[in-house]
């Protein structure tokens, strides 16, 4: 099976359902946030599907938006991570699985700098048994005013192409926003691959009273199958979810239908968007009865911001759990945090009683991992559930180890991690255990260690366990401070609080880690080393790893060239996935590493651009002829010229702005030559600017070759694209579009 309808089945058996969150053995690796400091994935619906590559076995997989802009939300492609129910400490970087450009073939015309990608939702859809990615466009189309759409897949993992915009109604401030599916059985609905029946629901919208859902079309033989709903479903501003505003997640639990959505403060005496609250029902599309709000970014002094987040069943535990994020330091770089989730369903119809109870989460460290972090490993400082004062992670400036420091430590500030494992045995002075802070000081100071009980988190100043002065350093170094059990009634054992209170001074903090006498840490970042390459570069990320932590690899070939796949080495035979886009991932292992054997080569010659006329505003009529001289046979090519529109004279026949042509040998080569008659829309070719009444050209060459570069374009839309000037003939590579009129990257 694809996905876990069964689970749906055993839960609706249930008298009454109780699920509280998975007491998990990887102790360690499981702290919020709980992907690398490089990753800043917000908006991410949590999805259970079995592991292409694993029959039988079953992995949780997030797909978020990606802030990458970062004075902005959201970013220019969705990324998908996943872990194994088994284990979720062990995540998995599966890279980009759609990008901005594939947008193109729907009839977008640019990348403008605010035009971004966010908030998506998949499923697996038993009717035609390909995965949906429905995405939501910061911009809407230009001609037919629409922001969401799906691309398919295979494979959960990616990577998602054929596009198409969807025709969901607008109202007041409300867009198609946000999308979330439903896939619900249903003896009314469409027959499929598995021999059930369902039906397809989609949920969207902006603004409170604004949001809507409806039935989508789920007939594959019908017009509009999965882009159209069902007008006579459409509901708008749907009763019993008081302050919907955004962010809409939906779930069958038991009998029942779970809508958790973003809210303006709900029916508590809470304010601003940093709030995630839940109603209920009988039926996919209401009526709604109101829960209650069931996670906040904004506990514990945390800052808070928007929220967005869903929930989901673990079939290895059996436990709930939901995954949302929260700002660091600010809406426009969010990351990822999961905890545990109390769900209490009472089958029957609503009105007889009916009804589903989700508890208020709390915000904490450990996450998933119930009994506490292992102490005594290290963790990212910006891994904090507490605060006092205006201290936050500095996400925006990006390190590229993904330590991005927490800024505004000053007097008064504190700080505090909730939950960490100090073992069985209570600690004695004569363990000579010190709490190890990575820490730069500009101005001298002193801080203080404190615990607390989990029972009672707001009691810690009553336990404190060490103290230290510290002086003027303006490089980051480590900071131990003693920790003295002796001096505190509370015994350092078992789950524990930690706060760090700055009574002086000022600092910024990267790590902490507790440590016993002079044993070293046991999962300090290690060293990932590139081999110099000629031709090319390749970009580790993170730049430094954790044990276990993913660490993604992209290879980056200098203008004119490309690479051959499946040369990539990793020191120590540590094993290399290959990802969808092209890049590849591996798990980090407990030392240093070396990354060698890439192989850029030249393959491609030029690119050539010649227009009917000579100031290169184009009309409907004229034509455009591109020309590719290759040093290796290709195997295929697929151009397109993004603001034209569907493309005349394409032997494929798609009619999405694609041409297929014959190649023709040249000069020990291959010379392809590609010609467009422009149909939809008139284009200019600008060098440094748009101008009224025109689009803006962009041109994306993709090919397969014999020299082994296996990423294509059935791979990932753009994954080896080609840019060029206007009547220019130049020698660029480097798996992107450009803009015509620059031959610039689109700014990102």
């Amino acid at each position: 099976m694809k996905y876990l309808i069964y689970i749906i089945f055993v839960l609706s058996i249930m008298v009454c359902c109780n699920y509280s969150g998975s007491t998990n053995n990887g102790r360690g690796n499981g702290a919020n946030p709980y992907m690398p400091g490089t990753a800043f994935i917000p908006d991410g619906e949590p999805r259970v599907f079995e592991d292409p590559d694993k029959s039988g076995r079953y992995r949780v997989y997030i797909y978020g938006s990606r802030d990458e802009i970062t004075t902005d939300y959201c970013g220019y492609g969705y990324d998908v991570w996943s872990a194994p129910v088994e284990d979720l400490t062990k995540w998995t970087n599966h890279g980009e699985v759609y990008h901005m450009e594939n947008m193109f073939v729907t009839g977008y015309t640019e990348v403008r700098p605010k035009q971004s990608l966010a908030a998506p939702d998949c499923i697996y859809n038993p009717i035609d048994g390909l995965y949906y990615l429905y995405f939501f466009n910061s911009r809407p189309d230009p001609v037919r005013n629409k922001q969401a759409g799906f691309a398919t897949s295979t494979r959960p993992d990616g990577p998602f192409i054929h596009p198409k915009m969807c025709n969901w109604p607008w109202t007041g401030r409300n867009r198609d926003f946000d999308p979330a599916i439903l896939v619900d059985e249903d003896p009314n609905g469409t027959s499929s691959l598995d021999g059930k029946k369902y039906k397809i629901y989609a949920y969207w919208g902006f603004g409170v009273g604004n949001n809507m859902m409806a039935e989508l079309v789920s007939d594959p033989s019908a017009s509009g199958y999965m882009t159209d709903i069902i007008e006579s479903t459409l509901i708008t501003a749907p009763e019993g979810i008081p302050d919907y505003f955004e962010g809409p997640s939906i779930r069958k639990v038991g009998d029942k239908y779970v809508l958790v959505y973003s809210a303006n403060g709900g029916n508590l005496p809470v304010t601003g968007r940093a709030q995630l609250f839940y109603s209920y029902s009988d039926h996919p599309l209401g009526p709604w009865t109101y829960g209650n709000m069931i996670a906040s970014n904004s506990l514990n002094n945390m800052p808070g911001g928007n929220d967005h987040g869903g929930i989901f069943l673990n079939p290895h535990d059996k436990k709930w759990y939901i995954n949302y994020h929260r700002p660091n330091p600010n809406n426009f770089n969010r990351v990822a945090i999961m905890e545990p989730i109390d769900v209490n369903v009472t089958p029957g119809a609503v009105a007889s009683g009916g009804k589903v109870d989700i508890k208020l989460v709390p915000l904490t460290t450990s996450g998933v991992v119930l009994d506490g972090l292992d102490a005594f490993r290290q963790y990212r400082a910006d891994a904090l559930c507490y605060r006092e004062g205006s201290a936050g992670a500095s996400g925006h400036k990006r390190d590229p180890d993904g330590l991005n420091p927490m800024v505004g430590l000053q007097t008064n500030s504190v700080i505090g991690y909730m939950y960490m494992n100090f073992g069985k045995r209570a600690l004695k002075d004569a363990d000579k255990v010190q709490l190890r802070l990575n820490i730069k000081t500009p101005a001298a100071g002193h801080v203080e260690l404190y615990i607390s009980e989990p029972s009672n988190d707001t009691a810690y100043t009553a336990n404190k366990i060490g103290e230290i002065d510290f002086g003027v350093n303006n490089r980051f170094y480590d900071l131990d401070v003693p920790v003295t059990p002796s001096t505190c009634s509370m015994p350092l054992t078992g789950k524990r609080g930690v706060f760090v209170k700055f009574t002086a001074g000022a600092a910024e903090l990267k790590e902490i880690a507790f440590v016993k006498g002079t044993n070293p840490i046991p999962n300090p970042k290690r060293n990932i080393t590139i081999s110099p390459a000629s031709n090319g570069s390749i970009e580790a990320i993170p730049a430094k790893a954790r044990v276990g932590e993913s660490v993604k690899l992209i290879q980056k070939p200098d203008a004119g060239y490309t690479y051959r796949d499946g040369t990539l080495a990793v020191s120590g035979g540590v094993p290399l996935r290959r990802n969808g886009d092209g890049t590849y991932e591996f798990k980090m292992p407990n030392h240093d590493i070396v990354v060698s054997g890439f192989d850029f080569f030249r393959a491609i010659h030029s690119i050539s651009l010649t227009t009917t006329k000579p100031d290169n505003k184009l009309t409907v009529g004229d034509t455009v002829t591109v020309t590719v001289k290759a040093f290796v046979e290709i195997k295929d090519l697929k151009v397109r010229l993004g603001g034209i529109g569907p493309v005349e004279g394409a032997d494929n026949g798609d009619g999405k702005g694609y041409l297929a042509l014959n190649p023709v040998s040249s000069n020990g080569g291959k010379t392809w030559t590609a010609q467009y008659i422009i149909r939809s829309r008139d284009v200019f070719l600008t060098p440094d600017k748009e101008t009224p009444n025109y689009a803006t050209g962009m041109i994306s060459v993709n090919c397969k070759t014999t020299a082994g570069n296996a990423g294509g374009y059935d791979d990932h839309y753009g994954n080896h694209g080609f840019g060029y000037k206007v009547g220019e003939i130049t020698e660029t590579t480097d798996g992107s579009s450009y803009l015509v009129s620059t031959g610039q990257r689109p700014s990102q």
